[in-house]
């Protein structure tokens, strides 16, 4: 399967009300793989993808990023910069209420 995992994720969980081909736990292992290497990069770069303050990249990522999480039952325990960049980017007016019906 060439898909992004997430958007496949979302597409089968949230769309379709199935299951993704080869299953959910699949989906979720690749999930966290990804939620590592955001993690890591938030730790790298004192809690922003790009620059020092909210941008584009975080605005482009965090939306899809709550949906597949959801989705998918995941707990953030193990990517603490990812939980904490996901709350200071929803806090932000408008933010927040722009993906909440995600």
């Amino acid at each position: 399967n060439n898909d992004p995992v997430q958007g496949a994720a979302f597409f089968h969980i949230l769309m379709l009300k199935t299951d993704p081909p080869g299953g959910k736990d699949a989906y979720v292992q690749q999930t966290n793989r990804i939620l590592k290497v955001y993690n890591d990069r938030l730790v790298e770069n004192n809690g922003w993808f790009v620059g020092d303050h909210l941008n584009i990249a975080d605005i482009g990522i965090i939306a899809f990023l709550k949906v597949s999480v959801e989705s998918l039952g995941i707990k953030l325990d193990a990517f603490p910069a990812v939980a904490d960049w996901m709350k200071r980017v929803t806090d932000i007016s408008g933010v927040g209420e722009s993906i909440s019906g995600a």
